[in-house]
């Protein structure tokens, strides 16, 4: 089965590790990176995946993010068995079974944390806590190329707004791991990276608005959560 996977990338040397080897099944990994400067971009290349540019004027752009979501997948018409399109912070777990005719599957999203941020030396899994189920982070991350002409995907890719030939709809495929708090000091500055660089237009439209946190209510948010998982 041809699996190609799409995401997008700000800064993220840090999981670029963790991604390509969760990834490793794919055929063909495209990231649209949105000017990273801690060499992502090079870290990615060097290992074989290609990287396009998503430039916004330096700013942290919701409507540039839909774009690539919306279209980059387009590659893969023809080519591939499944489109995979995910944050850069999002892990797939599925074997992509699904009947004849399903042309969009959304699997079932669950929060991840880590006291520390993991070492790169080994699995990701085997060094973070599952908080449980989030139903926000069960997004339509996978559709079958071939059968889509179209497809335009709510802010944050958490809903379908349109497609068309009307979606087929499989839920429950596998699972979508979000990893964001991996440790407090990794989580409090990857906040503050993209609140720093946020476009008007998102707060405007109330578009990630976690990242308009300061580092004390992202702390505090992060403790909460470790004062109820840490081991």
């Amino acid at each position: 089965m041809r699996i190609w996977v799409f995401s997008l990338s700000f800064n993220e040397a840090a999981l670029v590790p963790f991604f390509l080897r969760h990834y490793a099944f794919a055929e063909r990994i495209v990231i649209a990176d949105n000017e990273s400067a801690d060499g992502t971009p090079d870290l990615l290349r060097a290992a074989g995946v290609e990287v396009v540019p998503n430039e916004s004027s330096g700013l942290f752009s919701e409507w540039s993010l839909m774009t690539q979501r919306n279209n980059r997948w387009k590659m893969a018409k023809g080519k591939a068995d499944w489109a995979v399109i995910v944050d850069f912070d999002e892990f797939l777990y599925w074997d992509f079974t699904a009947p004849d005719g399903i042309s969009v599957a959304i699997p079932n999203g669950e929060d991840i944390f880590a006291e520390r941020f993991p070492d790169p030396q080994f699995p990701i899994e085997e060094q973070v806590t599952v908080i449980g189920e989030n139903p926000n982070y069960s997004k339509p991350c996978a559709i079958r190329p071939d059968l889509v002409d179209e497809i335009h995907f709510a802010p944050g890719q958490h809903a379908i707004q349109f497609c068309s030939p009307p979606a087929a709809v499989m839920r429950d495929a596998g699972v979508l791991r979000h990893y964001r708090h991996l440790g407090r000091e990794y989580h409090i500055s990857r906040n503050r990276s993209r609140g720093v660089r946020m476009d008007p237009v998102n707060a405007a439209k109330g578009w990630a608005h976690h990242y308009y946190q300061t580092d004390e209510e992202t702390g505090r948010q992060f403790d909460e959560i470790a004062r109820k998982f840490s081991p």
